[in-house]
């Protein structure tokens, strides 16, 4: 759960967005964390996300 909407679950994730892009843009999989891996300049960690998803790079 988030911090920011502890009532959100999945499923209302995906339906929102399903809802306001494409058929082909839609989300497949989601993924709650408590804090987003940032490198010392502040840009996000790509990597780390796709590690911790098991997805390949």
């Amino acid at each position: 759960m988030s911090a920011a909407a502890p009532g959100l679950t999945k499923s209302e994730v995906m339906m929102h967005v399903a809802e306001h892009v494409a058929p082909y843009k839609r989300v497949r999989q989601v993924t709650f964390l408590d804090a987003v891996p940032r490198a010392a300049s502040g840009k996000i960690l790509r990597r780390a996300l796709r590690t911790r998803s098991g997805e390949p790079s």
